[in-house]
């Protein structure tokens, strides 16, 4: 039995097409934490949302 590499590498993209629009979709990331408003981690937080 021989490897083909032609097979196996076409067989990788196919697979790799067709993941894209899985990792395509839009999502909602939600944090929640117990620090008020003036806290650095609620500011980090707030910073974190803005860069994503």
């Amino acid at each position: 039995m021989t490897f083909n590499w032609k097979k196996t590498v076409a067989a990788a993209t196919v697979a790799a097409l067709a993941a894209v629009p899985a990792l395509a979709q839009e999502m909602t990331l939600k944090l929640g934490h117990l620090a008020n408003e003036d806290n650095p981690w609620h500011l980090a937080s707030v910073k974190f949302g803005d860069e994503l």
